[in-house]
């Protein structure tokens, strides 16, 4: 019931044969005050598709958890434990995604911890962050360590085609409200693009460069299919990851 800009939630289930998300609690505007959500098997793209985020990236992998959100009709804050297994980015299986947020009361934040294992149990990404409620900002600092670099394909198709091999770098990515910024730089090793435009496909283990405006490759060492060697430069620009 609603009664003092505060809405009572008592047994709230919503379920198919395999989803099922169920919250309990009180919500208001106090940070005492807080509900309960409990997620089962739910279909991460299928959230993203109802947000401007679907057009800049897609997450693969059906999300279980548990969540405790207070304050929620003032600055929101959580705490919460989920697994993602069979994750993936754009299309391109990464690994078993496992995630924390924990609050920081006393700095009025939540802290992000992640990471995602391959098949291997090899600790393919590692990531740190932390948002700010109050502020609508945001922050991500990740570090990939040999992570498949095809989920690029899903923001250069029509200039750079097929790409293919493993990344190892450290990329930090945030924004406040709908600017979002991207800085970092990672090794693309033993990795292979081809150019459409002239049927051309090349090979280097070099690094390229992320920033919020392009993704660069600056005088890269590579060699094309028919074993012909030379320096390759060039960028895909775009605006975080849009309008490419």
């Amino acid at each position: 019931a609603l009664a003092n800009q505060a809405m009572d939630i008592k047994n709230f289930s919503l379920s198919t044969d395999y989803q099922l998300i169920t919250a309990e609690g009180r919500a208001s505007k106090l940070a005492t005050d807080s509900i309960n959500v409990v997620l089962h098997n739910i279909n991460l793209d299928y959230i993203l598709s109802y947000t401007e985020a679907s057009k800049a990236i897609s997450i693969m992998g059906l999300v279980t958890g548990e969540a405790q959100v207070y304050s929620v009709f003032s600055d929101l804050m959580l705490e919460a434990q989920a697994f993602i297994p069979n994750g993936g980015l754009n299309g391109v299986y990464l690994g078993d995604v496992s995630a924390e947020a924990k609050l920081d009361r006393d700095n009025n934040n939540i802290l992000i911890y992640g990471q995602i294992v391959d098949s291997t149990q090899h600790l393919v990404a590692n990531v740190i962050g932390k948002v700010i409620p109050a502020n609508k900002q945001w922050e991500l600092d990740i570090t990939c360590d040999s992570i498949d670099i095809r989920f690029i394909d899903f923001w250069t198709k029509g200039i750079i085609a097929n790409p293919t091999g493993r990344a190892f770098g450290h990329v930090r990515v945030g924004g406040v409200k709908r600017d979002v910024w991207v800085l970092g730089s990672a090794l693309a090793k033993d990795a292979y693009i081809t150019i459409p435009q002239i049927g051309v496909t090349y090979g280097f283990t070099d690094s390229i460069y992320l920033d919020s405006t392009a993704i660069r490759f600056p005088e890269v060492e590579a060699y094309d299919q028919y074993g012909n060697q030379g320096i390759f430069t060039g960028a895909v620009y775009h605006r975080n990851f849009l309008d490419i």
